[in-house]
């Protein structure tokens, strides 16, 4: 007999369905996360999510270039895969990936800044300029988290 009320003694445990799956494991890989890597992988989501997915797929109003794309992917997906297996032996050089990685989009970010700045004088459109503040801040995310990794020794 169950102490649940509605249950039957026999029924059989529910099995949780590959999307609970991967949200409890998100979950955990996010909460395994140093803060460097929190602000890497919030600048990653700002740079695909925004910048990428929003404004340059969805309303086609914005551009990035494929390294401003491809840096953010593999930056979480080395993150996700790094965190979710454990038991799995992995790069010894995962930190130094992860912060050359940021260091890079960190610099791509500065480099779009001065050229926007300087050079085409900031002539946008105003959803424009919104999505290039947002590039800056991802930059700025991508800097300051790499450099709380300096001294992550994994």
């Amino acid at each position: 007999m169950t102490d649940d009320e509605g249950t039957t003694p026999n029924e059989p445990a529910k099995k949780p369905s590959a999307a609970n799956e991967f949200q409890a494991s998100a979950k955990g890989t996010v909460s395994q996360l140093s803060a460097g890597e929190r602000l890497i992988a919030i600048g990653a989501l700002l740079v695909l999510v925004i910048d990428w997915l929003l404004a340059t797929l969805i309303l086609d109003d914005y551009g990035l270039s494929n390294i401003s794309v491809l840096i953010p992917i593999g930056l979480l997906v080395t993150m996700f895969f790094y965190y979710s297996r454990p038991e799995a032996s992995w790069h010894p050089l995962y930190g130094t990936i992860v912060k050359v990685g940021a260091w890079a989009m960190a610099i791509i970010a500065l480099y779009a800044l001065i050229d926007d700045t300087l050079i085409t004088s900031g002539r946008y459109s105003g959803a424009t300029l919104f999505y290039e503040l947002v590039f800056y801040a991802a930059g700025i995310l991508f800097g300051v988290g790499a450099w709380q990794m300096r001294g992550d020794t994994r």
